[in-house]
């Protein structure tokens, strides 16, 4: 039903009301007949353009089963914490690259949190487009503000190495914390480690502990296919075995809850976080990520090759290896250019 009142200004102001759906605009007298058509196209749209909740979900559950577990629990995270909850009661037609745009770029999180929202929405636009739910995209003109610069990887030194060795020897943590140490596991991986992959070579990497719903659990994958791997045991890495059996027990997994369940990753790092503190050693994060990147920047440093790292490291590409660590080894190349004697 449409409503034509003409105002003081000479302008008309046309209504047009449709059950609870109302929309208006002021026009030029000789504009109301197009003005009524668009506005009552408009109310057609919005009736027929689905809750934008509903389409993320839709999105979600087509997602799942087409890529690699965690990516879809960090991809579902991303998107009922950050994305569903600014969108609740609008449908799919109301929301535009500038809403999206605030929502990316005035969201108080790190720039890794910020890109997985802006590839959310992205996702859940071509998934709208795809299945006729939407006829424009959203994300035309939506800009990811500029990348801070990337923190510089903490490493420790030999002395500070020393110092944890020294500390960790006769303690339950600790001897955790020197196996990362000498392989360079993730926490997450660290946690889903069993003692059926070790042998007395090597130990196999092919899962991950990831925290659901308050709830640690084994994923039967790891961060990525190239995660799966087969790390070399040194001969002092070997010998930290006995300790830990003796210090976590036989269990299923290598550490593990006193019931038996696996230990939260995060619970790991504040694990370590308290060992430095107790112990003196001191680093601005004190992150227990900084034992795997002491571990790959000694090997660089070493005369190790990137490639060979990159494996070691599970990495899919050597270059993130290299984006990551190759600064550490700067001082080897002033030691190589200080060969030159011509």
């Amino acid at each position: 039903m449409a409503t034509i009142t003409r105002m003081a200004s000479g302008k008309m102001r046309v209504r047009v009301k449709d059950g609870d759906y109302v929309k208006q605009a002021t026009v030029d007298e000789s504009d109301v007949e197009s003005a009524v058509r668009a506005l009552e196209y408009e109310i057609s749209k919005y009736k027929q353009s689905p809750p934008a909740v509903r389409v993320c979900r839709e999105y979600l559950q087509y997602k799942q089963g087409r890529m690699q577990p965690q990516s879809w629990e960090r991809l579902r995270s991303t998107v009922e914490k950050h994305i569903i909850p600014r969108i609740t009661g609008l449908r799919w037609c109301q929301i535009d690259s500038v809403l999206v745009n605030d929502i990316v770029n005035n969201t108080p999180l790190s720039y890794s949190s910020v890109k997985k929202i802006k590839e959310g929405f992205s996702g859940c636009d071509k998934y709208a487009l795809t299945c006729g739910l939407s006829d424009k995209s959203i994300m035309y003109g939506v800009e990811l503000r500029k990348r801070a610069p990337t923190p510089k990887v903490e490493i420790y030194d030999s002395k500070e190495v020393r110092e944890i060795v020294s500390a960790a020897e006769n303690d339950k943590y600790g001897v955790v914390f020197l196996f990362l140490l000498y392989t360079g596991l993730r926490a997450g991986e660290m946690c889903a480690l069993t003692w059926a992959d070790i042998n007395k070579w090597s130990v196999w990497v092919d899962k991950t502990a990831v925290t659901r719903n308050g709830n640690t659990i084994i994923q039967p994958s790891p961060k990525s296919t190239a995660s799966i791997r087969s790390i070399p045991l040194s001969s002092k890495c070997l010998s930290l075995l006995p300790r830990i059996q003796e210090f976590w027990g036989g269990g299923p997994t290598v550490i593990s809850k006193k019931n038996g369940e696996p230990l939260n990753p995060a619970a790991l790092s504040h694990a370590f976080r308290r060992f430095c503190a107790k112990n003196g050693i001191s680093k601005k994060k004190n992150s227990l990520h900084s034992l795997r990147d002491t571990f790959a920047s000694t090997l660089i440093n070493a005369g190790a090759d990137l490639i060979t790292v990159s494996k070691l490291l599970g990495h899919a590409d050597s270059r993130v290896t290299e984006h990551h660590y190759i600064c550490v080894a700067d001082g080897k190349k002033r030691e190589a250019v200080a060969l030159l004697s011509y």
